[in-house]
């Protein structure tokens, strides 16, 4: 039985239970769709959007024994706007939601003004860095600030520079750091250690975290229990999270309940790429709201000497606490991965294609390929050439921790998992290629230089869905390398949980890393998981590079489709007061 079977078998499973307890099976085909919906992502189902009678769905739904009125306990709520919910996922959105409107509505007083304002202008005398600025300004003031933005718009610089800022307020904070995945922590970690060696003094450096660790390991979650909740809260003052887009409503409920009551919460992400794996898109739903500030926040920003646009009405119970960071420090303005990125973003096909097919962009390149056939025949060149760098340098590397990082020079990233032009095809012609080409005997299964993803989460090995490594020879035995925490581990073969070879990867296994050169492989046909946001996160991995293999005609139709998924988090934001803010002082 492959993936989809078990989906289906789920959801009619799932759906004769719900039936069976309502005593009817007038509502089966509504509910199948309920679980369908919730399994692409979608934290409820948009009764409105369905085909056939809604009236009558409605009357049934307001009927049923099993569906109840937001509030009530039920297998399933239904509520005023036509969301139909799983409880478990109405109960994540409504814990979310009150969790983050009461964080926002802490508002922190400073004492010392005068030393408030002279270490923003110290820290931030760059004039390119005012948005950064402005979000240090209110992660000093508020218990929640989300700071979103594009690669290489400096979120990590920001953060340490905000972290050094809340040191000099209130000297002895304790700060932890985290992800969602392995790899999105290890990178945080480096960039966080690179950023700090910036700062001014020694003493700021030395009180600042020297590593991350993922959600999970922060809240120690384990199958059916955490150590860290609503009952035991987080022992830490401020708590940082990057790559926040990764982060789904079930995760993010956690997290939220086991913070401390008067610690801050700092959230980092780029609000455009792919909604997490698990269902929700709460950064995006966080930052629905338009980049307007409140009258109050300007007269508070205004005695630190900070000018910003304000308006009376507040709209979203969020505004004054989301900074979107819009200037690139990573890419020139002519660059052609930032203006691709930026094209993508912006859903401008024409302009996308015209980049991707202009000679004097070298950095991005569209070869055009109608069929699977032609598609496989482009990418081998390139697929062959960065696989004889590759194994070249593992041949030659004696360093674990450097073989780890040769394979991050390069990746193909798919849209699908299945069929030729997907993982599994591109995977196979990877090692088809290497095996023809003299490059690995591919017979030997633990070949020196294969890498592997983990497919299943292993607590007791610490390794988790998403982690790759790569495999070595050390003298007769194969071992794989990982990163770790404080530098890498090399484990045997046999210990590991299921794994997959991984030269081709989705681009949602792609978040959270980032690699020189980048090949997007698109399905030669229309296919409805191949969105805007997925091929904007799928150039935005790249640093030196970005190859398109496929059809012109598919790429156009992803860019001009945007992904929505149906939650009720960015209503509740926009609807409900987050009230007076609660004065606190704590520096």
């Amino acid at each position: 039985m492959n993936n989809a079977d078990r989906a289906e078998f789920l959801v009619r499973h799932l759906s004769q239970l719900l039936c069976r307890a309502a005593g009817s099976d007038e509502l089966s085909e509504t509910v199948k769709e309920l679980v369908r919906s919730t399994a692409a992502g979608h934290i409820a189902l948009d009764i409105a959007g369905l085909s056939g009678d809604t009236a009558a769905i409605r009357t049934m739904l307001h009927a049923s024994a099993i569906v109840g009125r937001p509030g009530e306990y039920r297998p399933l709520v239904f509520d005023n706007d036509d969301r139909l919910y799983l409880y478990r996922y109405w109960d994540y959105e409504r814990r979310v939601a009150d969790a983050l409107l009461q964080r926002a509505a802490i508002n922190i007083k400073a004492h010392d003004t005068e030393l408030f304002s002279s270490e923003l202008d110290r820290l931030f005398a760059d004039p390119r860095a005012k948005r950064q600025k402005l979000a240090a300004a209110i992660a000093a003031m508020r218990g929640l600030t989300v700071v979103t933005g594009g690669p290489g718009t400096g979120k990590t610089t920001a953060v340490v520079k905000i972290l050094a800022l809340l040191l000099r307020l209130q000297p002895g904070l304790r700060i932890a750091l985290a992800a969602p995945t392995g790899k999105a922590a290890m990178r945080v970690g480096d960039a966080v250690r690179e950023a700090k060696s910036g700062l001014p003094t020694e003493g700021l450096r030395e009180q600042l975290p020297h590593e991350a660790a993922t959600l999970h390991r922060l809240l120690q979650l384990y199958p059916g229990h955490s150590r860290y909740g609503a009952d035991n809260r987080l022992p830490y003052d401020v708590v940082v999270v990057d790559e926040a887009s990764m982060v789904g409503v079930a995760l993010m409920a956690q997290l939220l309940e086991a913070l401390a009551d008067d610690s801050r919460l700092i959230l980092l992400g780029d609000k455009d790429q792919l909604a997490s794996v698990e269902p929700g898109s709460v950064l995006g739903d966080i930052c629905s709201g338009n980049d307007i500030y409140s009258t109050r926040l300007q007269q508070q920003l205004a005695g630190v000497g900070i000018g910003i646009a304000a308006q009376e009405q507040q709209r979203h119970a969020l505004q004054d606490n989301v900074v979107v960071l819009d200037h690139s420090f990573r890419f020139s303005a002519d660059s052609g991965i930032g203006q691709l990125a930026d094209s993508v973003r912006a859903g401008d096909s024409a302009r996308a294609l015209e980049l991707l097919r202009d000679p004097a962009q070298a950095s991005v390149q569209l070869h055009e390929a109608d069929t699977a056939r032609a598609v496989r025949d482009a990418v081998l060149p390139w697929l062959l050439s960065h696989l004889r760098s590759y194994m070249s340098a593992i041949d030659a590397s004696t360093d674990p921790a450097e073989a780890l990082a040769c394979f991050e020079k390069f990746r193909l990233l798919c849209a699908v998992r299945h069929g030729s032009t997907g993982v599994a095809g591109m995977n196979a012609l990877a090692e088809q290629s290497l095996a023809e080409s003299g490059l690995a005997d591919t017979r030997d299964t633990w070949y020196a230089g294969r890498p592997v993803m983990i497919t299943r989460n292993d607590y007791q090995q610490q390794l988790f869905n998403g982690d790759v490594g790569v495999t070595l020879r050390l003298g007769e035995e194969s071992r794989v390398v990982f990163a770790s925490a404080d530098g890498v581990r090399l484990l045997s073969p046999p210990r590991l949980p299921e794994h997959v070879t991984v030269y081709a990867m989705t681009v949602h296994k792609s978040q959270g890393s980032e690699f020189d050169d980048v090949a997007l492989v698109v399905p030669g046909q229309d296919n409805e998981l191949l969105g805007r946001e997925l091929a904007y996160t799928a150039v935005t991995r790249a640093r030196n590079s970005v190859n398109v293999f496929g059809s012109s005609t598919a790429l156009v139709q992803a860019i001009q489709r945007v992904s929505q998924r149906t939650s009720g988090l960015a209503a509740n934001l926009l609807l409900r007061e987050a009230g007076q803010p609660e004065q606190r002082s704590l520096f």
